[in-house]
């Protein structure tokens, strides 16, 4: 994941609107996979992204480079704004969409394959293993950044990750 500089930071704290376009490139993604990976409904979790992005706006203000890394701190932030969005949506993770025409249920059958294959990974690992890969493989995110996520050590998730990657690129065979 390519991180941003102060200077985006302290522009965005300012007001600029090309300042929240860079975070918004450099973070969408790594945020829907949050979002989604609480929510398990595209609608759900794109409406939870634009959202927490709102927030962002909002408490940029907060943000002290000497408490944390902004990355730390942003998705600390994304994290406890899904949460609070799935208890108050009360979301259904078993939820199945009946409508014949709803464009969830016309997605192409690979990426529904994918996102089955995905789903089985993350049962094998377990989430906080699952989320660690995808942290680091899928988002390039440094061990220190996905320690101080996930509230462990930077050597507790370097060996979780080891074992972790051995495991996922075992079953992908």
């Amino acid at each position: 994941m390519k991180k941003v500089g102060e200077d985006v930071i302290a522009k965005l704290k300012r007001g600029s609107e090309l300042a929240f376009e860079e975070l918004f490139n450099v973070y969408k993604d790594v945020v829907f996979y949050l979002t989604y990976s609480y929510l398990q409904n595209q609608k759900d979790a794109d409406d939870c992204l634009q959202e927490v992005f709102l927030r962002l706006l909002d408490n940029i203000h907060l943000y002290d480079r000497r408490k944390s890394s902004f990355e730390t701190w942003f998705m600390t932030l994304a994290r406890n704004h899904t949460l609070n969005y799935v208890r108050h949506k009360k979301v259904d993770s078993n939820k199945v969409v009946d409508n014949e025409n709803d464009v969830e249920k016309t997605a192409i059958q690979p990426a529904h394959e994918k996102s089955l294959m995905l789903e089985d990974l993350k049962k094998l690992l377990g989430e906080v293993d699952y989320t660690i890969v995808i942290y680091r493989s899928g988002y390039n995110m440094s061990f220190r950044t996905i320690a101080e996520l996930c509230d462990l050590s930077k050597e507790t998730i370097r060996k979780r990750f080891k074992i972790a990657f051995k495991c996922a690129k075992n079953y992908l065979k």
